[in-house]
This record gives structure tokens, C-alpha cells and sequence, in this order.
């Protein structure tokens, strides 16, 4: 899941700037600034050619937050928690937690996006109409209206039948209420919205090829990207159905290897990640678990200083909100906690204390068993 700066909240939703996000920012600024407004307001000096893309590629991602935000308000009234909102280069991606509990959910949490963005394309349009109306400055109405044909065009691409996009979800929605059969609507809609993201694939690569345009790369991009959220959202629902009604306690491995903080790193790599294979170890003070020592963060040292370093000083902190679950909590819930704190491994305790690990790999195999 992509991650950024946090700029602030609203409703208790993080609302993140993804690093790429600046890309299209500038490339929307640069064109906006040196070819649309100039070409539509030759008469206009070039400073408000300049000011009009500023405030113009604003509005734009203020309205893809909006997009976003109005997913986020509903999913929330039908139970689904979501912790954050990320604008990145392709637009932005609310973090909810897990999956819609009803065909009729899915239904309503889809199609609010698309209806969102008709509305503010109505309000910009309206400003727009009241602006040239004041007699104001012709190229301040025509940010308005530049920002009613891209909400229009947001809502139209995001209604395209295609997963994940809105009207992917949609579809989806529809054959699951029919069918009553979450798994196999979701496989359907993916299969939509992959061929969706090779078409666009191809026509970016046939835009860079024959007309040498710039925009064809962010379409090859945003195709590619398609595609591999298509299959990771389908693998991601298949679990969660997998799991139903199985929990960590089942799926765990005993927490056989504990790491004391004082060890040198060396040693535990001579004697656990080296021998077992192991990529995360609890560490323990006591009978007390302190932190996970990574294998990520081992390899981020100089092993040149292994032997003199303690674990301690490059292991993880516990985080007790996020590192540890009880035994008898659901394998989707943990699954869902993994996703939310991008975690990738887990601690498992019960009623004596530490009781096993669990990570994404222990959670996809047992889907092979079931």
C-alpha cells in the first residue's frame, strides 16, 4: 500500500501527499501553465496563465480528495473502517479495512465516487457560469469550467466496468447480488478490469511511439498499474473468504526462537536467520517481548560490524496496537491489521504470554490447505 506525507485529517482520516504525486503536479502545472491557458486566454497577461494552472491543478487533486473522502463517509456507515487517504501520481487510494459485508454495500460504497465528482463538476460549472457573470476576469471562469470537464471525465473513467476501479466495483456488486458469491464476483470483475489495463497499456505505448506525447507514459503507467491491483485485490479478497472462521491460533508457528537484546547480531544470524531461514524474530527481555528483530534490518548493516552489535539497537520497538494478537482472533481480522500497519509478521500471545508468530506467508498457505 502506498504511503506518503501526512498533511492532515478530516473525520479521522489521514489524509497523505505520496512522494509521485509531485510528478503529475508539476507535468499538469507545466502544461496547464504553458499550453491550455494560453491557448484558450491568448489576451491575458502570462502571470495569469501561470496563476490560473496553480489554481486549476489544485482544484483538480482537491477533487480527486473529495472523490475519495465521499468513499471513505459511506464505507464507514456500513461498518468498514478506513485510516487513511493517499494522493499519489495516478490520483488517490482510500486504505479501508477489509471488504464490504453486503452486494448492497459494495453497491453504494462504489457508486458514491462517481456521483461525487458529477456534483462538484456542477458546482464548478456553476461557478464558472456566475464568475463571467460578475464580469471578472474571463480566464478565472475558465478554471471553473476546466474543473467540470475533468470531474466529468474522473467520473466517467472511474465508472469504466472495471476492477477496481468504481465501476468495476459496481459490476461486481451486481454478479455478487445475483449470485450471492463474493469470490467469483470478484475473479469476473478482475478479469474486467485487467483487460481494462492492458488496453490502456497499449494505447499508452502506441501514444509514445506515433506521437511522441508524454501523457502516454502516465496512460502506460496507470495500465500497468491497473493490472497489478486487479490481481492483488483478488488475491486479497480470496483470503479473506478463505479464512472465514479460522483464526491465528490455528495458523501460527510456535515461537520456538527468541532473541535476547543484549546478543550480538552475528550470533543471530549464525544460529537463527542463517540455519531456519527465518526473515523476523521476536526479542524478549525476560519473559517480556521488547521488539522483532527484522532480517531487512540486519542486512542494512555493515556486516563488518555484526559481531560488536547488540540486537537492540536495530530491532523494532513493540508496537502493542500493531506487533501483537490474541490467539483466538480471526485470521481476517489479522490479515486486515497486517494491511492497515503494512506489516508482513505478527506476534500471537495468549493467556502464559507469547505464544507463536504469524506472517502473510503462514496466512497464504493455509488458503492451499483449505
Amino acid at each position: 500500500m502506498l504511503r506518503g506525507w501526512r498533511i492532515g485529517s478530516l473525520a479521522g482520516i489521514a489524509i497523505e501527499i505520496n512522494s509521485s504525486w509531485l510528478i503529475i503536479f508539476g507535468i499538469f502545472l507545466a502544461s496547464l501553465g504553458s499550453g491550455h491557458f494560453p491557448q484558450h486566454f491568448p489576451q491575458a497577461p502570462a502571470w495569469q496563465h501561470w496563476a490560473a494552472a496553480l489554481a486549476a491543478t489544485l482544484l483538480l487533486f482537491f477533487s480527486v480528495l473529495i472523490h475519495e473522502i465521499s468513499h471513505s463517509l459511506v464505507a464507514r456507515t456500513y461498518g468498514l473502517g478506513v485510516s487513511r487517504i493517499t494522493l499519489f501520481i495516478f490520483g488517490g487510494v482510500a486504505q479501508s479495512e477489509g471488504e464490504p459485508k453486503t452486494a448492497l454495500s459494495e453497491l453504494w460504497v462504489a457508486i458514491i465516487g462517481p456521483l461525487t465528482s458529477v456534483g462538484v463538476s456542477g458546482i464548478s460549472y456553476g461557478l464558472g457560469w456566475l464568475t463571467e457573470q460578475a464580469a471578472a476576469a474571463q480566464i478565472s471562469a475558465g478554471v471553473f469550467q476546466f474543473n467540470g470537464m475533468l470531474n466529468l471525465w474522473l467520473a466517467g473513467f472511474n465508472m469504466v466496468p472495471a476492477f477496481p476501479l468504481d465501476g468495476g466495483r459496481v459490476l461486481r456488486a451486481c454478479i455478487w447480488y445475483l449470485t450471492d458469491d463474493l469470490l467469483n464476483s470478484t475473479r469476473i470483475a478482475t478479469i474486467f478490469g485487467k483487460a481494462f489495463g492492458y488496453l490502456l497499456m497499449g494505447l499508452g505505448l502506441f501514444t509514445l511511439l506515433f506521437t511522441h506525447n508524454i501523457f502516454g507514459l502516465y496512460t502506460l503507467g496507470l495500465g500497468w498499474l491497473l493490472t497489478v491491483v486487479a490481481t492483488n485485490a483478488f488475491q486479497s479478497v480470496r483470503l479473506q473468504v478463505m479464512l472465514q472462521g479460522v483464526t491465528a491460533g490455528h495458523l501460527m508457528r510456535p515461537a520456538r526462537a527468541l532473541v535476547d537484546p543484549t546478543w550480538p547480531v552475528q550470533y543471530v544470524v549464525d544460529n537463527y536467520f542463517a540455519p531456519y531461514r527465518l526473515t523476523s524474530l521476536p526479542v524478549v527481555h525476560g519473559r517480556q517481548v521488547v521488539g522483532i528483530l527484522h532480517l531487512d534490518s540486519v542486512r542494512s548493516v555493515d556486516p563488518g560490524n555484526w559481531p560488536h552489535l547488540p540486537v537492540h539497537q536495530i530491532m523494532e520497538p513493540l508496537d502493542p496496537e500493531a506487533d501483537l494478537i490474541s490467539a483466538d482472533t480471526d485470521a481476517v481480522e489479522a490479515l486486515q491489521l497486517m494491511m492497515r500497519e503494512q506489516k508482513d509478521y505478527l506476534l500471537v500471545t495468549d493467556a502464559e504470554g507469547l505464544a507463536g508468530t504469524l506472517s502473510e506467508a503462514d496466512l497464504a498457505a493455509a488458503t492451499q490447505q483449505l
